[in-house]
């Protein structure tokens, strides 16, 4: 099997690359920034709104994994333009990829914001990029999955991350700003669960041309992450919360209307928070 994984450089392409390489030999890399990882495969640095730069190395695909895009939602709301184009025609590029060279399998990585009002220009663009794919499937039969990530944590991740923010804020001010009230729920997931969740998908036909939800097994108030961190924590920690903004949102969105309901995906064991 001929794999491609988009945005290979970044959190969860990342973790997925070192996961497939244990499975399979052929894996492209893509993505404009170099992997600051060991590997072997053929890496393509080259900006996807440009399909000249990578086409020729899709030829023989079976599967493509698009994980890149513009996930930052400060910079979305700040930089709506560029947040619109690059992952919507990046993704249309990589679909128009998949008709022409017959490729099996589109897995796009979206997240559970389409379904909520929160996620500002990043929402809108994973909606639009869910729209998308759906039509190419309608009027070409291409085989996709779209999954919905939800809070991801562990090795890889960046200050974007928010479980990665407050602990990097506890080591370096011993103290914590929340931008919530603390009530806040999040069904947590550790990255290697997500991406065995994922490659789980490969050949799947009970689960193909469905969208699913990727999020934890168990719910946690924002409150009771930083009570784990204060708890582990050498030092005590002084801890600030926002007097009534939520962070992004509530509760974690599984559905805003009846149009494409995910179904949510869990394992029997996975890493608890």
């Amino acid at each position: 099997m001929q794999i491609v994984v988009t945005g290979a450089s970044g959190f969860l392409g990342s973790q997925l690359v070192k996961k497939l390489e244990k499975i399979y030999n052929n894996i492209t890399l893509i993505d404009f920034v170099d992997p600051s990882y060991e590997n072997e495969h053929l890496f393509i640095k080259a900006d996807l709104l440009i399909k000249k730069e990578y086409e020729k190395y899709l030829k023989n695909t079976d599967v493509i994994f698009h994980f890149a895009s513009i996930s930052d939602i400060e910079y979305s709301k700040k930089n709506s333009t560029k947040t619109l184009e690059t992952n919507i025609i990046s993704t249309k590029n990589l679909l128009d990829i998949a008709v022409k060279y017959k490729i099996k399998q589109f897995i796009f990585a979206s997240t559970i914001y389409v379904n909520s009002s929160k996620g500002s220009f990043y929402r809108i663009s994973k909606q639009s990029c869910e729209n998308i794919i759906r039509e190419y499937h309608r009027e070409n039969k291409l085989n996709y999955n779209i999954l919905r990530f939800g809070t991801i944590f562990g090795p890889g991740s960046d200050k974007n991350n928010s479980v990665y923010d407050l602990v990097k804020q506890a080591i370096t001010n011993n103290k914590i700003t929340v931008k919530g009230t603390g009530s806040e729920i999040r069904e947590y997931l550790y990255v290697e669960d997500a991406i065995e969740q994922t490659i789980n998908l490969l050949n799947n036909k009970k689960l193909i041309n469905q969208s699913l939800t990727i999020t934890g097994n168990s719910r946690y108030k924002l409150s009771d992450l930083i009570g784990i961190i204060e708890e582990i924590f050498p030092r005590k920690l002084k801890i600030i919360y926002g007097k009534s903004k939520q962070a992004h949102y509530k509760y974690t969105p599984y559905r805003i209307n009846d149009d494409h309901i995910s179904k949510k995906l869990t394992l029997p064991t996975y890493t608890d928070i």
